[in-house]
């Protein structure tokens, strides 16, 4: 799995950009667990409001490998 995207502006010194898209290459098994990451954050969110800061794939999948794009999901 990886992911792409084009450059809109710099946020930070650190190096986090905004970006105008983003594309990812994945199989269908691969953007099952985006789409079920995508709807426990959006669980997480309604339920904790002021609780949630953010959630990783990294940590929400076994199989998640050092050369797959880690997805952070924020409120």
């Amino acid at each position: 799995m990886k992911a792409f995207g084009y450059v809109k502006r710099h946020v930070n010194n650190d190096g986090l950009l905004e970006l105008k898209e983003v594309t990812t290459q994945a199989t269908p098994k691969n953007l099952r667990v985006i789409a079920a990451l995508m709807l426990k954050a959006a669980d997480t969110i309604e339920s904790t409001e002021k609780g949630f800061s953010h959630i990783h794939l990294r940590d929400s999948w076994e199989q998640w490998r050092e050369s797959y794009a880690d997805i952070i999901i924020t409120k």
